[in-house]
C-alpha cells in the first residue's frame, strides 16, 4: 500500500525529507568521502609522499565527489519520473512508496535541488585551478548531464543494457576527476603508472557489481520493472557480481602491497569480499525472494573496502593537514 503520510508544508521540509529517505547524508557523506580519499591518498603512497596530505583543495574534492552522488540521484529521479509513476500504479513494491510516487515530494522540489547542486559544485571546483582539475571537472559534469538526457537518444531509456553501457562508465570518469585533482596537487610527483588500472578498477567494479545486483529478481517475481534478471537470466545475473568483486578485490589487495598496507586490511577486505561472494552463492544455491535481495551485501562491501583502505593508508603514513 501507498503511505498516505502527507507531503511536508514547506518546500524545505519536503526536499529534506527526501534526502533523509533516498540520500542519507551521514552514509552518503561517509561514502563519498571515502570514494575520494581511497584514490586520493593512494595515488600518494604509490607516489612516496609520506606522511599523506590532505588540504582544503582535497576537502572540495572530496566534497564535490558526494554531491555528484546527490546529483545523479536527483537525475535518474527527474529523467524517470514517468516510468516510475507507472511502475507505482503497477503495484511494484519497489516503486509504490517511492516520494516521486507517494507525492512526498514533486518535480518542482526537485528541480530547485538539482540547481543547488549544480551551484555548489560550480563553487567548489572553480578555484581548484586548470587546467587537469577543470579540465576533468568539465567533463564529468558533462557526461553526467548527457546521462541525464538519455544521450539525446530516447531508445536508451528502453534498453537495460544499453542504459548501462552508457551511463556506468561515469563512475570511471569520476576516477578520472580524483586522479585529476590530485595531478592538479602533486603533479611534479605522480606516477602511479601500471598501478592506474587496477586503482580504477577498485572504484569501478564494486559499482557495476551494486548495479546488477539490486536489479535481480526471481521469474516469479519479475514485474514490468526491467531488471538484469530478466535480461540475462537470474542465474548469471548472480553470477556477474562475484566475478566482479573477485577482480575489484584482487586489484584492491595489489595496490594495497604497492602502498606498503599492514596485514589487517587485507584480511578485513577478503572477509567483505566473501561476505558479498557468499549471498550471491546462497541466492544460486537456494534461490528465494528474500535471497535474491543482493545490493545490501554489495553495499557493504563498497563502503567497507574504501573505509577500510582509506583508514589503513591514513594509519600507516600518517596525515599532514595543510592549508594550501
Amino acid at each position: 500500500m501507498t503511505k498516505t503520510r502527507s507531503p511536508k508544508a514547506t518546500r524545505l521540509g519536503r526536499i529534506t525529507e527526501y534526502l533523509v529517505e533516498m540520500f542519507p547524508p551521514v552514509s552518503h557523506l561517509i561514502l563519498g568521502a571515502s570514494i575520494f580519499c581511497v584514490n586520493y591518498f593512494a595515488l600518494q603512497a604509490i607516489a612516496g609522499i609520506s606522511p599523506l596530505v590532505y588540504s582544503w583543495r582535497a576537502v572540495a574534492g572530496a566534497l564535490s565527489v558526494v554531491l555528484f552522488l546527490l546529483l545523479m540521484r536527483v537525475y535518474d529521479e527527474l529523467k524517470d519520473v514517468e516510468a516510475d509513476l507507472a511502475y507505482g500504479s503497477s503495484g511494484d513494491e519497489k516503486y509504490v512508496n517511492r516520494p516521486i510516487v507517494a507525492g512526498r515530494i514533486t518535480v518542482a522540489d526537485l528541480s530547485i535541488l538539482r540547481w543547488t547542486v549544480t551551484g555548489l559544485l560550480l563553487v567548489l571546483n572553480v578555484p581548484l585551478g586548470w587546467p587537469w582539475p577543470g579540465l576533468a571537472f568539465a567533463f564529468l559534469f558533462l557526461f553526467a548531464w548527457l546521462s541525464y538526457k538519455w544521450f539525446f537518444w530516447p531508445a536508451v531509456s528502453r534498453h537495460l543494457l544499453l542504459a548501462f553501457a552508457t551511463h556506468n562508465p561515469i563512475s570511471l570518469a569520476l576516477f578520472g576527476y580524483i586522479f585529476a585533482v590530485f595531478v592538479g596537487d602533486f603533479g611534479d610527483r605522480a606516477g602511479p603508472g601500471l598501478l592506474l588500472l587496477p586503482l580504477a578498477l577498485t572504484t569501478w567494479l564494486p559499482v557495476v557489481a551494486w548495479e546488477i545486483s539490486r536489479k535481480v529478481r526471481l521469474p516469479e517475481d519479475e514485474t514490468e520493472y526491467p531488471t538484469y534478471s530478466k535480461v540475462l537470466g537470474w542465474r548469471l545475473a548472480t553470477v556477474i557480481p562475484i566475478g566482479l568483486v573477485t577482480i575489484a578485490a584482487a586489484s584492491l589487495l595489489f595496490v594495497a602491497r604497492a602502498a606498503a598496507v599492514g596485514p589487517v586490511f587485507p584480511c578485513i577486505l577478503v572477509l567483505a569480499a566473501l561476505l558479498a561472494i557468499g549471498a550471491c552463492v546462497r541466492h544460486l544455491i537456494a534461490p528465494t525472494a528474500r535471497s535474491a535481495r543482493l545490493q545490501t551485501p554489495m553495499e557493504a562491501y563498497l563502503l567497507i573496502s574504501k573505509l577500510g583502505f582509506t583508514l589503513a593508508l591514513a594509519i600507516e603514513r600518517g596525515i599532514e593537514l595543510t592549508p594550501a
